[in-house]
């Protein structure tokens, strides 16, 4: 069949210079006051064997027609203000969900506590698709998932049924919070059909649809877990230490169903290829976690590979705090994957001092056991001592916020000091012009020099 497709011409995203996200202000407009389109450009006749429109090759947003209705893709959130008017306040959502009378008492209640955080935490959040699809929405339970059984909860946008396998809040909220860039609506008396699912267009984006989904939730509940997308919820954090991306300009980009933009903000970072593969392995990635083969070790390792090139080229300059800040919030990822993950964790360890401006590691510092104890600088050493349970080698750093934290080398995690651990600097410890020391050796001198108190004792 043939569909005339007429492509209207929409404002690009501009971008700032450099790597953080240059967002538009959301407006929240709203309900059905169907607006004139303007500014078509360009007709365009596309031929399709059956029903299904593949927009895959349209940058903007497409119509066609067909003898019962004219059907309008959107690829933004924002898009929704040529065709609705009016704006929707967090009472008008709180008012559809109680005027729905598909719905139980119990799921308006717990819908309308998604609402109430959500005015909490983000007041300025475009509401327009909630709204419409709280209107519609219908909610189905079933026992068990045959189909699926790593899926407890999903969203139908084209029949707004939202189907719960499981009654916990962790996954209605998650479901709620897709109902606010999904939406598929027919405008009362004009045969119009609008459809806002950037899926449509791009099928490779599905994993940060969901990973920054339960980002969000998480965000808004502090739940204690992140069972529901651990995979791609890593990836979201990822993406937004690669982009330095604040939590409001995270939230604008995706409520507004940008995932091209964040895609192609990635373009000073990596190169055309090297972003087509990041995407598409991150997107396979998740099937190969949910299926519980992780044997596919070649596309992870280069997944990662990637990752720790985009960080390294997001930074104009690699330091100490730069190095643990990526190590920990890579090292939350692979380790899905890998059991043993100490020699990925010592190659990207490895590759990060040496590209770090601060680097100041001369002195070779050794475990109990011989082994070298990998770090940055000297200067951020720390020996921690804890009375009857021994002694730590970490070295100090300041995560994104600002708080100073330890790295514990020969554990690759974090040590979170207590009331009763002393901290002294090793440079304290350290002999004039010792160029290598042992952890027993620093142990020594530590009850050497204890009692006369000659090193500053940090916390």
């Amino acid at each position: 069949m043939k569909i005339n497709i007429n492509k209207k011409n929409i404002n690009k995203w501009l971008y700032l210079t450099g790597l953080t996200l240059s967002m538009v202000s959301l407006s929240a407009c709203g309900k059905k006051n169907i607006k004139q389109q303007a500014n078509i450009y360009e007709e365009k006749t596309y031929d399709y064997d059956d029903e299904i429109v593949d927009i895959d090759e349209l940058d903007e947003d497409t119509e066609y027609e067909s003898e019962e209705n004219k059907e309008i893709y959107l690829n933004k959130s924002s898009e929704l203000s040529k065709y609705f008017d009016e704006s929707v306040s967090f009472n008008d959502v709180r008012d559809a969900i109680n005027n729905n009378y598909n719905l139980e008492e119990k799921d308006k209640e717990n819908i309308i506590k998604v609402v109430d955080k959500l005015e909490d935490k983000t007041p300025s959040i475009d509401l327009r698709c909630l709204y419409e699809n709280c209107k519609m929405l219908n909610i189905e339970r079933k026992d068990n998932n045959e189909d699926n059984p790593n899926t407890l909860a999903y969203f139908n946008p084209e029949t707004h049924i939202m189907t719960l396998y499981s009654d916990d809040m962790h996954y209605l909220s998650h479901e709620v919070l897709h109902m606010l860039n999904l939406l598929y609506i027919n405008l009362d008396d004009e045969n119009i059909n609008i459809i806002l699912d950037a899926r449509r267009k791009d099928n490779k984006i599905t994993f940060l649809l969901e990973g920054f989904i339960e980002w969000f939730n998480l965000y808004l509940f502090d739940y204690e877990d992140k069972n529901a997308y651990p995979v791609q919820y890593n990836d979201i954090s990822i993406f937004k230490y690669i982009l330095n991306m604040s939590n409001s300009r995270l939230i604008s980009a995706f409520t507004n169903s940008d995932y091209t933009g964040i895609k192609n903000s990635f373009g000073e970072i990596l190169d055309k290829e090297e972003l087509n593969e990041l995407f598409s392995i991150c997107e396979n990635s998740v099937e190969l976690f949910n299926s519980g083969k992780k044997d596919n070790k070649d596309d992870i390792k280069k997944k990662y590979d990637l990752l720790l090139k985009a960080c390294i080229n997001s930074r104009e300059y690699l330091d100490s705090d730069s190095l643990y800040q990526i190590m920990l919030i890579l090292k939350s990822s692979y380790i899905n994957y890998y059991e043993n993950n100490t020699d990925i964790t010592n190659e990207y360890f490895n590759k990060l001092v040496n590209l770090s401006y601060n680097k100041n590691n001369s002195i070779k510092l050794y475990d109990g056991e011989g082994n070298i104890i990998n770090y940055c600088d000297i200067d951020n050493m720390y020996f921690i001592g804890t009375e009857g349970v021994g002694y730590r080698i970490a070295e100090s750093f300041r995560d994104e916020n600002g708080k100073k934290k330890y790295y514990l080398n020969t554990k690759n995690k974090c040590y979170n000091v207590g009331d009763d651990d002393v901290v002294a600097p090793i440079t304290a410890l350290l002999n004039d012009n010792q160029d290598e020391v042992e952890i027993g050796d620093l142990m020594d001198r530590y009850e050497e020099i204890e009692n006369g108190a000659t090193y500053q004792k940090v916390k």
